[in-house]
């Protein structure tokens, strides 16, 4: 599935969520944006095969970016936005991004790679900013309006290329197995996980804590949109906003790890969920319970349709 049929068929339900501000992306205007962000590439004179890198905040110009690369055959690094900028430049470098799209909420790194162009990342052609106005770098928002928001002609499907965290050197790029096809299949990796996938009658709501430019909850957020989820991130984690996002959003499963579990355990007893109307004082045992296949949890955990997924967010 893509999250284009989604659209299709649900056109106003929620793609994306940013958790602390409420702002909401539907299916229908991830559609859109990823549309008009593939005629952008190609405008730009990208092909299938090329790189661009997002360098960004977690926020609704990640998925719009990410789906329209992915429509249009080009491979996504996405960077931390923790490095220094010789760190970013070197990624960027390596990769052969040619295209850069961040913001100036990043900070200096985001500023530097955007004013020193041509000194630190000479192969990286367009840089684009999806904040406010930056010196060096287009406006994203303006870029897509002028792009119309129909399909491209040459749509194929594209990836992404992460980066290891460089802790035993440089960071190295980890290629995962893919072959360019239909847009509806995506890789290899994440045919698997879609095989095994349990149907559901209602798609989960996914809360997805991690930055997006590591590797697990990118790999969540794609997962949840090819199947039709509604994805809730947040901005920064934190345990009182993460439970406070649980109980807005209705949450049915997360994907996390263990420093996050351990905050969220910490909690005082106070902090409760609502589950049907009632206050679960004991909402640590939604946290405590083994998950079941793909992160689902057991009836025995008194919440039969919740669950926790656990896995590394290193990149």
């Amino acid at each position: 599935m893509h999250p284009y049929q989604h659209a299709q068929s649900d056109p106003d339900r929620p793609a994306f969520v940013v958790a602390e501000s409420g702002a909401v992306l539907t299916y229908a205007e991830l559609d859109a944006g990823s549309n008009r962000a593939a005629q952008l590439y190609r405008s730009l004179g990208l092909k299938p095969g090329d790189v661009i890198a997002l360098l960004l905040r977690n926020g609704p110009a990640y998925p719009i970016a990410y789906w329209g690369a992915q429509r249009s055959g080009l491979m996504v690094t996405p960077v931390s936005t923790h490095l220094k900028v010789d760190e970013a430049a070197y990624i960027l470098r390596d990769c052969g991004a040619k295209a850069l799209i961040t913001a100036p909420d990043v900070g200096d790194t985001a500023v530097q790679l955007a004013t020193r162009r041509s000194e630190l990342i000479p192969g990286v052609a367009d840089i684009f900013t999806a904040g406010a106005g930056m010196t060096g770098a287009r406006s994203w928002r303006a870029a897509l309006e002028d792009m119309p928001a129909e399909r491209i002609a040459d749509e194929i499907s594209g990836y992404y290329l992460v980066y290891s965290g460089g802790s035993t050197g440089r960071p190295k790029g980890v290629v995962l197995p893919f072959t360019p096809g239909p847009i509806e299949e995506g890789g290899e990796t994440e045919r698997f996980s879609l095989s095994r996938a349990e149907p559901r009658e209602t798609p989960h709501i996914t809360l997805v804590p991690g930055p997006l430019y590591h590797a697990a909850p990118l790999f969540t957020m794609i997962m949840g949109h090819r199947q039709g989820e509604t994805v809730v991130v947040m901005d920064r984690f934190d345990a009182h906003k993460a439970l406070r996002a649980i109980e807005t959003w209705r949450v049915s499963r997360a994907q996390m790890v263990p420093t996050m579990f351990v905050r969220m355990l910490a909690l005082p007893d106070s902090a409760t969920i609502t589950r049907r109307g009632k206050k679960l004082a004991q909402w640590r045992r939604w946290m405590k319970c083994r998950p079941g296949p793909l992160g689902s949890m057991p009836a025995s955990c008194g919440q039969p349709s919740s669950g926790i997924r656990s896995g590394s967010s290193s990149g």
